[in-house]
């Protein structure tokens, strides 16, 4: 399939994923969740929530690989303040970040792309969108592999991959 809006991959193999699950949805909860992240200067790459039942938020994080400790770190921190949070981080992820000029309105861009990611068996961690991107973690060793495929089957060029 040809898109008829020219999309731009970026890459980023060197990511952690955390995911911060049962967290109250309480304001002060989340403002000390982000104001800690500021004040340890963390740089997030990807941030989303998930609504899930009984009052609770999920969390899910993506930060480059050299803040690692420090944003594990802050997550315990908060981790202590409300017992039961649940706190997964995922190691050896990458990151696939496709960008274009309303990227949402497009239809069937990221149905496209996910059909083909499932055709070929990639395990898909994080789906996260927005009007003019959407991202994807994936296993670190399957990157190349999938940028392969993209190029291939999608017709984006190597030239937009950054």
């Amino acid at each position: 399939m040809i898109f008829d809006v020219e999309i731009k991959l970026f890459k980023n193999e060197r990511v952690i994923f955390f995911t911060l699950q049962e967290i109250s949805d309480k304001i002060s909860i989340i403002s000390d969740l982000f104001d800690l992240i500021k004040e340890k200067g963390v740089n997030l790459l990807l941030v989303n929530t998930v609504p899930l039942p009984k009052g609770k938020i999920g969390f899910n994080f993506v930060v480059q690989d050299s803040e690692k400790e420090e944003m594990k770190n802050l997550l315990e921190e908060i981790k202590e303040k409300e017992e039961k949070i649940y706190l997964k981080e995922f190691n050896n992820v990458g990151l696939i970040t496709f960008l274009g000029k309303n990227l949402a309105r497009r239809k069937g861009v990221v149905a496209e792309v996910l059909n083909l990611l499932a055709f070929y068996g990639i395990k898909i961690f994080l789906i996260s969108s927005s009007l003019h991107s959407f991202s994807i973690i994936i296993p670190r060793e399957k990157i190349d592999f999938t940028l392969d495929i993209l190029r291939e089957k999608l017709n984006i060029i190597e030239e937009d991959i950054v």
